[in-house]
C-alpha cells in the first residue's frame, strides 16, 4: 500500500477516502467481491468503475472499464486495466497506483476491512 486510508472528520474536508494500491498503467484491476456493476465510465477526468455488494460499493481509479453497468462480476473477476488520467494516482500521464475505496450508504470505510489474513503454522523440516 502507497497511502492509507485517513477520512476527513467532516464529508466536505480534505482527506484520503480509500487506500492506494502501487500499480502501473496497463495493470489488470480485479472486483474485490461479488457483485454488480452499477458505474464505469469517466467521471471528472478519470475513468471509474464502481461495484455493489449488497449495502457495500467498491470503486476502482484510474481504471478503462472492460465491464459495463448491470453486469454482474464475481470476486476476483477482471473490471478493466489502469490508465492514465487526472488523478492523484497519475503523474505526468504516468500511472503510479489504483485508488481503491470502499462505502456503505454515503459513508467511506477502509477498504483494507475487506481483506482476509490467514496466518499460517511455520513449517519446520525436521
Amino acid at each position: 500500500m502507497s497511502r492509507g486510508f485517513n477520512p476527513p472528520a467532516q464529508n466536505w474536508l480534505v482527506g484520503h477516502r480509500g487506500v492506494d494500491l502501487p500499480a502501473s498503467q496497463g495493470d489488470s484491476v480485479f472486483s474485490a467481491g461479488s457483485g454488480t456493476v452499477t458505474f464505469a465510465s469517466v467521471l471528472a477526468g478519470r475513468g471509474v468503475v464502481v461495484v455493489t455488494h449488497g449495502l457495500l460499493r467498491t470503486t476502482y481509479e484510474p481504471v478503462a472499464a472492460s465491464v459495463a453497468v448491470g453486469q454482474t462480476v464475481r470476486s476476483g473477476q477482471m473490471i478493466g486495466t489502469l490508465q492514465p488520467g487526472v488523478s492523484h494516482c497519475s503523474v505526468n500521464h504516468t500511472v503510479t497506483c489504483l485508488h481503491w475505496g470502499l462505502l456503505r450508504g454515503r459513508v467511506y470505510m477502509n477498504p483494507l476491512s475487506l481483506v482476509q489474513v490467514r496466518l499460517l503454522p511455520l513449517y519446520s523440516a525436521q
